[in-house]
């Protein structure tokens, strides 16, 4: 009956690009690759559920819609997901503890265990229905939720031998008898009794110490798996071992009482059977995560193809349901680009954290879409990358750094290693490995870093295709973990925290270098660990640190001697994010400081910092993560990337850079209908423009700034009351008034 599942698109579907968000809305950019949840829902509709995100498909008018945090969804992190079809609602419960109740009315979170103390993990694993009832399994043990009461009625903790905490996988009922898959063996105990199931004394045990990942129901016959064993239910209920894999049990599906379940493996899918004879197997490039059976067709989530619609009797993937996205879910650093960003699977705070295998995905910004990047040299995946570079417009120009290969070119005929070029080039360590921690472009010239080793500095010449080796000789030298290119061109080097932190500054022309610390007058730095630098328009570099945020006002001098102490902007009374760790900086064409932060979110402050003009953090935003690991801001349109551990989304600021005239002056909306609360935006501005609006007669409305190319108005009058019914005249000009436009906006 097994077939082979040959991915042939017949009628393969991606989701057309996203339009850029609106002025100060979000945007999601979660990856959908890896599926590992199915549900069907009422009608031809199936849900399916990525780490941070649900593809809703309408399979009658052949329709996919995106529910992420940008719009339903409470959280990131899914769990669980379950269709009540009784009710129609969706159920999604989140590794955090916290879950959101679906309905076509509303979206309600249920938070309490949440907010619940306790040190133990809270991460939901399984939804079943019963009784009007909504069971959850998760690492508390097995929560109730009565929709009609709309609170928790029950929560079974602690069902361990004893009374110690037990994690619940997966739930089953039959017959009125609940069944748990637990990290300790099989527990059951009937519903209908007066038991107090909240007790570990009252439910029965079987196989104790062995982990139950899932149970489920297939032709009245209870199963269970173990990683690879699946274990059976006897007519004299004990539990019996059938059968065992050479691979673990993904999923199972549950069946009914004439239909039977499946269980899903890494590459097939077997019945739930005597026999468990094969259904589907994959190709060599599919990896199954979920399974779903409906009355037309099957669906499998796969881990790098997303959701595959096929029908079986002809064996073939009728549909592909993968939106334009990056290729995994997390753990992602950006390198921005000219046409686009790069975006980087590795760990930000440490190079011996990096990711063995590199994944690249491209976001290209003409269409807004995601093309992965493979990164094959010689027949190997590249390890450990720490940056990719650009090295002019084009896409397929680009250098890569391998913490352990070294440094390699990327064309459009393929990658190229670049360490043997020249009698000057890099030598590997004695243990076979570069070490290549940083790099950075200035004009035709890269700067690499090496870690750990007495020669840490080259320079490769694009042009001449050679390398060049710089000798320093400060001893912290020896440990640097990156290059920024300073507004004057000297090289700052961000030192290992572990060799004493801070900064190297070096000329090469001169061969003078500087060590900027703490010490007063040597940098004064806020701190010894440096996680980020950023020159604002000001020519100030602006320096991120694991314990706060600073900035030298006179690069330019730190070479010629001068007694040197970092500024630190004062808000509310004290020391700018004091204490707070940023890992990120960009500069908005406002001069405007984006901060990103290691544990509470994105910050945007006024050019000074004295003024905080946006807090973001995953309660009051789409973003998944407090954690911020990077930013990139595309300038002409305003649109902030943000990466974070769990994904990426990007914020449309309202600056951009701005001309030396007005050019395509837009305003929108206009007219400005009554029901509208949102800000009219202006943009083609001449930059920084000074705005007037008055009404018809002349008087004065409202005086307004650009931010770059960029103006917003709320639709309010000086006082802060909102404007009436009228035209009002919009009056624009650059600093010295040589550059003016006037339009109109109609208020209805």
């Amino acid at each position: 009956m097994g077939r082979w599942l040959f991915l042939f698109l017949a009628c393969s579907h991606f989701l057309e690009a996203q339009s850029p968000p609106p002025v100060l809305q979000w945007q999601t950019h979660f990856s959908y690759h890896s599926i590992n949840h199915i549900a069907e829902g009422n009608g031809q509709v199936v849900y399916a559920a990525g780490e941070n995100g649900i593809l809703k498909i309408d399979l009658e008018e052949s329709r996919l819609q995106r529910i992420d945090k940008n719009n339903d969804l409470n959280g990131v992190d899914i769990g669980a997901m379950a269709f009540h079809e009784a009710t129609g609602s969706l159920w999604v419960a989140y590794r955090d503890g916290s879950m959101d109740w679906i309905t076509e009315e509303r979206v309600k979170n249920i938070s309490d265990v949440l907010n619940f103390q306790t040190n133990q993990s809270k991460t939901f694993h399984d939804i079943q229905f019963y009784d009007g009832r909504v069971y959850l399994g998760s690492d508390l043990g097995v929560v109730v939720y009565d929709p009609v009461l709309e609170e928790i009625v029950s929560v079974f903790q602690n069902l361990g031998e004893g009374g110690s905490p037990l994690a619940v996988y997966g739930l089953q009922f039959n017959e009125d008898v609940l069944y748990l898959a637990t990290s300790s063996g099989i527990l059951s105990a009937p519903t209908r009794a007066s038991l107090n199931l909240q007790d570990f004394n009252n439910w029965q045990r079987q196989l104790v110490g062995i982990s139950f990942q899932h149970i489920t129901l297939s032709e009245g016959q209870l199963w269970a798996a173990s990683d690879g064993d699946i274990f059976r239910i006897g007519s004299d209920n004990e539990w019996k071992f059938q059968v065992h894999f050479n691979e673990d049990v993904r999923n199972f599906t549950q069946g009914s009482d004439q239909e039977p379940g499946y269980l899903v493996l890494p590459h097939e899918v077997r019945l739930l059977k005597d026999d468990f004879s094969l259904f589907t197997s994959s190709m060599q490039d599919q990896n199954f995560r979920t399974f779903l059976a409906t009355q037309a067709f099957h669906f499998i989530g796969t881990e790098q193809q997303g959701l595959l619609q096929f029908n079986f009797m002809q064996n073939q993937v009728r549909q592909q349901w993968l939106p334009s996205g990056p290729s995994i879910p997390t753990m992602f650093h950006q390198q921005s680009l000219p046409s686009g960003s790069f975006w980087v699977k590795h760990t930000f705070d440490s190079l011996n954290h990096l990711s063995e295998e590199a994944v690249l995905s491209f976001f290209l910004q003409e269409d807004r879409t995601w093309q992965p990047m493979s990164l094959d040299f010689q027949g190997r995946t590249l390890s450990r990358v720490t940056r990719v570079v650009n090295k002019g417009s084009a896409r397929n120009g680009f250098y890569i750094g391998s913490f352990d290969l070294g440094l390699f070119e990327k064309t459009s005929e393929g990658i190229i290693s670049l360490m043997q070029l020249g009698g000057n080039a890099p030598a590997p360590n004695a243990n076979n490995s570069f070490q290549l921690s940083g790099m950075a472009l200035q004009n035709d010239q890269l700067w690499v870093t090496f870690y750990d080793r007495s020669q840490s500095v080259y320079s490769f010449d694009q042009v001449g295709r050679s390398w060049e080796r710089h000798q320093l000789s400060h001893p912290v030298s020896r440990f640097l973990n990156d290059v920024f290119i300073a507004p004057n061109g000297d090289k700052w080097f961000s030192v290992d925290v572990a060799a004493g932190g801070g900064i190297l500054v070096y000329h090469e022309a001169s061969g003078r270098e500087r060590y900027l610390n703490m010490n007063g007058g040597q940098g004064g730095l806020p701190g010894r660990k440096v996680q980020a630098l950023a020159t604002d328009r000001q020519g100030q570099v602006w320096i991120g640190m694991a314990s706060g945020v600073a900035f030298l006002s006179h690069p330019n001098r730190i070479l010629e001697g001068a007694s040197i102490t970092a500024s630190i902007p004062i808000f509310e009374s004290r020391l700018l994010l004091q204490n707070e760790s940023v890992t990120a900086i960009a500069i908005d064409p406002a001069n405007r400081k984006w901060l990103g932060s290691k544990q509470n979110g994105l910050w945007l402050f006024s050019e000074t910092g004295e003024e905080l003009i946006f807090h973001f953090t995953t309660e009051n935003s789409p973003l998944p993560s407090n954690r911020i690991l990077s930013l990139g801001l595309q300038e002409s349109t305003g649109e902030l990337f943000v990466t974070t551990e769990k994904g990426m989304v990007s914020f449309r600021s309202d600056a951009t850079l701005g001309g030396e005239t007005h050019q395509n002056v837009k305003v929108y909306p206009n007219p400005v209908r009554p029901r509208f609360r949102g800000n009219v935006v202006i943009e083609g501005l001449v930059n920084n423009a000074t705005l007037k609006i008055t009404d018809v007669s002349g008087k004065l409305v409202i005086t307004l700034q650009a931010n770059g190319g960029t103006a917003t108005w709320n639709q309010r009058d000086i006082n802060g009351s909102r404007v009436s019914t009228g035209v009002y005249l919009l009056f624009s000009s650059n600093v010295d008034g040589t550059e003016t436009l006037v339009t109109q906006i109609v208020v209805i």
